[in-house]
């Protein structure tokens, strides 16, 4: 579809929420495509400051609200769905391993949660408002994904609000791969060493998967803007991300 600012072919295009039209990742902020609604996609609880583009924030960081938590809960079930299409996990399975799966699907929930909550505080800090909100392409495409070999798990992302530099957007945009691959890296020493630890493969797998799928410099994906700010940290993180997953899919 054709970026409604530029003209842009894009795969993936964002689906403006204030004028209702669609753009590419450049032009996804209502500031970048100059929307004519942007004095409602301001935020009331940001305090320009005079002869500065710079904003105070007078919000909680962190601070999630009830659509967002909505939001949040629709893409932790699509992301649960899918994994558990990727790991062929069922309601027919044997009784004994229900709480595996349970333990599992836990931890993929978690990890896909603890991601967009890892932009949004990081955005918070630096002193922009973030909010995860569904892209119905997004939902689509991921629960089409259940059925398909190739598991697409981007049901929607952290938008931040305001201007943030090519520097700034890039370390936002770092610490939610990041959170996934603290996860495996946790997971790793349990599902090699300890007992029983291999039961836990699946939710090791994962979180390398969504922390390598997000590192695609494509887009609106989360390594596009890492590579633009510090290509050296993306290919540090891709690397690893892709070598998880495949020492889950060749040795465990």
């Amino acid at each position: 579809m054709k970026c409604h600012f530029c003209g842009v072919d894009d795969p993936f295009p964002f689906k403006c929420n204030y004028c209702g039209e669609y753009f590419c990742s450049e032009h996804r902020l209502p500031e970048n495509h100059f929307c004519p609604m942007y004095a409602t996609a301001r935020r009331p609880n940001y305090v320009p400051l005079s002869g500065s583009i710079s904003y105070t924030p007078t919000f909680r960081p962190g601070r999630v609200g009830k659509r967002e938590a909505l939001a949040l809960l629709v893409g932790a079930l699509l992301v649960w769905i899918v994994g558990s299409s990727l790991f062929g996990f069922s309601i027919f399975s044997p009784a004994g391993s229900y709480y595996v799966i349970a333990i599992n699907s836990a931890i993929f929930v978690a990890s896909f949660a603890v991601h967009e909550y890892a932009h949004k505080y990081a955005a918070n800090l630096n002193g922009f408002w973030a909010e995860f909100k569904l892209s119905m392409f997004g939902v689509l495409i991921t629960a089409i994904s259940i059925f398909s070999p190739f598991k697409f798990i981007s049901p929607g992302a952290t938008v931040v609000f305001g201007a943030p530099d090519k520097n700034t957007m890039g370390r936002i945009a770092m610490w939610g791969p990041m959170v996934n691959i603290i996860i495996s890296l946790v997971l790793f020493p349990v599902v090699l060493l300890i007992p029983g630890g291999e039961l836990l493969a699946p939710a090791y797998l994962i979180n390398g998967w969504i922390a390598a799928f997000n590192l695609i410099p494509f887009a609106m994906l989360d390594g596009k803007k890492i590579f633009d700010w510090n290509k050296r940290i993306w290919l540090a993180m891709m690397v690893y991300s892709i070598a998880i997953t495949a020492f889950a899919f060749i040795v465990l």
